[in-house]
């Protein structure tokens, strides 16, 4: 076997002319919708990707996620809330990087591998405000994940709220990758 090892650091002598991560989508929601989908990027080997979603209105908001519009039952997952003990999905066609947050803005931030011939591993960090004031703590979830498909790289994401709500004004998707 074969393994490899990328090391991301800061130069100060670096002009910043070749970056690691290249913005391969970036979508903001200009009204509210159910859902936020990326467009077709390129496939690239290293995904990085971003979601800052806002509730619309009073709203209850969750998020799922699939890939390549992807509905077939090939999301296995394991979850961690809060630190605590993690659960495991398998059998779903989607993730749910974030199931059920309340009327809270939800931040994502995942990390995938993306090799065409393996399937797609997935490290996922989520936050959202939970109850609002200076005496409510965030809640925040641990997820990795695959995408159980060996001929094809990510190059799209579809995502919903997994509720009757909807993401409001404002809601926006990042996603930068390297080979």
């Amino acid at each position: 076997t074969s393994g490899e090892i990328v090391v991301l650091g800061w130069d100060p002598e670096d002009t910043h002319t070749d970056n690691f991560w290249e913005e391969l989508d970036s979508v903001t929601l200009e009204s509210a919708n159910a859902s936020l989908d990326s467009n077709t990027f390129s496939g690239k080997k290293y995904l990085m990707i971003q979601l800052a979603l806002i509730p619309n209105s009073t709203d209850s908001i969750g998020v799922d996620m699939q890939i390549n519009s992807d509905t077939g039952t090939n999301y296995p997952f394991r979850r961690s809330t809060n630190g605590g003990a993690d659960g495991t999905w398998t059998g779903f066609n989607e993730f749910t990087p974030y199931p059920s947050a309340g009327n809270f803005p939800i931040f994502v931030n995942m990390f995938w591998i993306n090799n065409t011939s393996n399937e797609k591993l997935g490290i996922a960090h989520s936050i959202s405000a939970n109850t609002t004031g200076s005496s409510n703590i965030p809640e925040r979830r641990e997820d990795v994940m695959k995408w159980v498909n060996t001929s094809n790289q990510i190059t799209s994401l579809q995502f919903g709220t997994n509720t009757v709500g909807q993401f409001g004004t404002g809601s926006t998707l990042k996603v930068w990758g390297s080979d």
